[in-house]
């Protein structure tokens, strides 16, 4: 296995990647409520419901694995946008979650349209013809309030 700087290429494959698919794959992530908005596991209810900005892309060196196959790890640092969805349970249960609605009467659950930083680290498997990420892997997602690292 041979190791090599990045190329211009797999970046500019990886920065399409992340503008046309990163946001399906953080709608299901089930960490953001506790790594954005430090809620107790189990309170609220968080999904990205697209990408406002990216901030950074950088790339570790490219692993080729042959000659049309490569592996690169990469940090992505975004500004997220986010949905939350707490409950009254929820709003009396936890002072983060109060925190994050601010003062209120009672509701039955109520929707919060936010921004979040989040860095992400991906394993990326590129093709180098026609240029495509072929797989991806999450290792880490980090935001204002923890990580949450894959095994």
């Amino acid at each position: 296995m041979t190791t090599t700087a990045a190329t211009p290429q797999a970046e500019a494959t990886i920065r399409n990647w992340i503008s046309t698919t990163l946001h399906n794959e953080l709608t299901d992530l089930d960490v953001i409520q506790e790594i954005a908005f430090n809620f107790p596991s189990g309170l609220g209810n968080a999904s990205a419901s697209g990408i406002r900005s990216i901030r950074s892309i950088k790339l570790n060196e490219l692993q080729l694995l042959s000659l049309s196959f490569s592996k690169v790890n990469a940090t992505v640092e975004i500004k997220a946008k986010v949905s939350v969805n707490v409950s009254w349970e929820d709003y009396l249960a936890s002072q983060e979650v109060r925190d994050l609605v601010g003062e209120s009467e009672e509701f039955l659950s109520t929707y919060i349209d936010t921004e979040v930083d989040l860095q992400i680290k991906i394993e990326f498997q590129l093709i180098s013809e026609p240029p495509l990420v072929a797989g991806h892997k999450f290792l880490s997602i980090a935001g204002d309030c923890g990580t949450y690292t894959y095994r």
